[in-house]
């Protein structure tokens, strides 16, 4: 995955759980408007591996995404979240069902979106320098631990997005190897960086047999914030998506693509690495295998695949819909 080059500036330090500030023309500019809101239109689409068995659908376990989960929160309000997780395969056993985990983690995250419960009901205070998508993120993993201590375990990376739809600042919590980017024309103005303790190894969040957190932690993911604009398209996605597509690979597909509809984007974009994760071109999976010396041949890396896709549209007055 291409990092975002001169369009992203470091405001802490390179470890984990840093800051990372995306230029823009007004950084600290004013709300949109008093009296208008950003226009936001949003399709979540999965694909599941074949090497995967089918899964049950229900009030949890909203798709069969194989071991990934996503959500999408109510657009309609001031401010929206939104989230991907992809459940660590290597987790699994009698124990634990990594699919269910990350399902269970997104709906966690999109109750406390809506209802931040008070601080003293979790076990671990949020950081001082948390912005609001990794303030979902922390809350939502320790709502996860104190609720289904003992029942639900399993470990998962995830990605969430919160939008105020009336200053149009983006904030971001990015924690493993799933991601986000933020595409305005033809250029990538915001692409998280994967988080890997070892190769194939991304950070993950966990809650073990006893019940209590493993792995790492919301306070390590990284964080990034942008204003965004008219026309800007957002892109929520697991790694059964970058593992096969290159921001040139994403960019070049969303060109040819209506960019005023979500699900048309996202299921171009799980198609696209679908049918990559079966073929012998080179992609970033295979190229970094061969960078830490692997003898690796160009190909693809079979996976679940998600895409959460957002297009920002006109701002429109309060309570009136108008064409993004």
């Amino acid at each position: 995955v291409c990092a975002p080059g001169a369009a992203v500036r470091r405001a802490m330090g390179r470890g984990a759980g840093a800051l990372l500030e995306v230029a823009s023309r007004a950084e600290s500019r004013a709300p949109v408007s008093p009296a208008l809101l950003l226009s936001l239109r949003a399709s979540g689409w999965c694909k599941s591996a074949e090497y995967q068995a089918p899964r049950h659908v229900d009030d949890v376990v909203r798709c069969d995404c194989g071991e990934d989960a996503f959500f999408v929160s109510d657009l309609s309000g001031e401010s929206i979240t939104l989230g991907v997780a992809d459940g660590v395969g290597g987790s699994r056993s009698e124990f634990c069902d990594p699919g269910l985990f990350a399902w269970r983690l997104m709906q966690s995250c999109e109750d406390v979106s809506v209802r931040p419960p008070p601080p003293w009901e979790l076990p671990v205070e949020a950081p001082r320098d948390a912005l609001e998508a990794k303030r979902v993120l922390h809350d939502g993993f320790w709502r996860q631990v104190s609720d289904v201590r003992g029942s639900t375990v399993g470990a998962s990376t995830a990605s969430i997005v919160t939008v105020d739809r009336v200053s149009g600042l983006l904030t971001v919590a990015n924690l493993g190897d799933s991601g986000v980017m933020v595409i305005r024309g033809a250029s990538v103005v915001l692409m998280t960086e994967a988080q890997q303790h070892d190769w194939n190894s991304p950070f993950q969040l966990a809650v073990t047999q006893d019940g209590s957190p493993g792995g790492d932690v919301p306070k390590f993911a990284d964080q990034y914030y942008t204003y965004l604009e008219e026309g800007d398209l957002v892109l929520l996605m697991t790694d059964g998506v970058l593992d096969n597509l290159s921001h040139l690979d994403i960019l070049d597909s969303v060109r040819y693509l209506p960019r005023d509809d979500p699900s048309a984007i996202a299921a171009d974009l799980v198609s696209f690495a679908s049918r990559r994760a079966k073929g012998k071109t080179d992609t970033p999976f295979s190229k970094r295998a061969r960078q830490l010396g692997m003898d690796v041949a160009p190909r693809g890396k079979e996976d679940d695949a998600t895409v959460v896709a957002v297009v920002v549209g006109r701002p429109h007055s309060f309570g009136v819909e108008q064409p993004g």
